[in-house]
């Protein structure tokens, strides 16, 4: 390990710390520190190094030099296919809107999430036409219903990467999760505050022979 703080320590060993948990420890380099970084822990020459720096000048909500160097020191400790595996986790839980839009398969992240604590299967009884706060509690990403509504109402509530509208009334459809929150009819994103995220599969519900529009009623 390496840190001064047992509880800010980030191991190298995967039994105590996850790979993906490592990955991220050095995807959130920050910018002052990153260049060192590829240095120190990369095998990376000084021109891929300094041309990553200037793609981050270029384009820095890119992180392209994080990017990187969270993907080296994984390849390094943990191997290729667990760099592989933790780039794609990554991308899908920080990058979840973009998801959406490239087109990337349900099937493609429960594969990638079997076996992760993050991946959550409930019914479609208690997912569909549920309001947010209870398809949270649902999934265990809030530990009480008060506790969902206090981090709704201070904007900590995230479906599919989108801030939930605290404003919304209860029964209003933007707190409701219909069919249309679904990647293939199949997978939910919750996130908590900056990074607890939890993937939710629907397990026996979407693209069975009735869907739920946005409204609740049926499409």
């Amino acid at each position: 390990k390496f840190g001064k703080s047992a509880g800010n320590a980030v191991w190298l060993d995967a039994g105590m710390l996850a790979p993906l948990d490592f990955y991220q420890f050095f995807r959130r380099t920050p910018d002052v520190q990153v260049r060192a970084l590829l240095g120190y822990f990369t095998f990376l020459p000084e021109a891929a190094i300094s041309a990553l720096m200037l793609e981050h000048h270029e384009h820095p909500e890119r992180h392209a030099p994080q990017r990187r160097l969270a993907y080296e020191v994984t390849e390094l400790v943990h191997g290729h296919e667990e760099a592989e595996r933790c780039q794609l986790k990554s991308h899908i839980l920080f990058d979840t809107h973009v998801v959406f839009q490239e087109g990337l398969s349900a099937a493609l992240v429960v594969e990638a999430f079997e076996g992760d604590p993050r991946l959550v299967r409930l019914p479609a009884a208690e997912v569909l036409d549920r309001d947010v706060v209870s398809v949270a509690l649902a999934a265990g990403a809030v530990p009480s219903r008060s506790a969902g509504r206090k981090l709704l109402s201070s904007g900590g509530l995230y479906v599919n990467g989108t801030k939930v509208d605290a404003g919304a009334t209860p029964n209003s459809n933007r707190l409701r999760i219909s069919a249309a929150d679904l990647l293939d009819g199949r997978v939910l994103f919750l996130r908590t505050g900056k990074a607890d995220n939890t993937v939710v599969e629907v397990v026996g519900a979407v693209g069975e022979g009735e869907t739920v529009s946005a409204t609740g009623t049926d499409a």
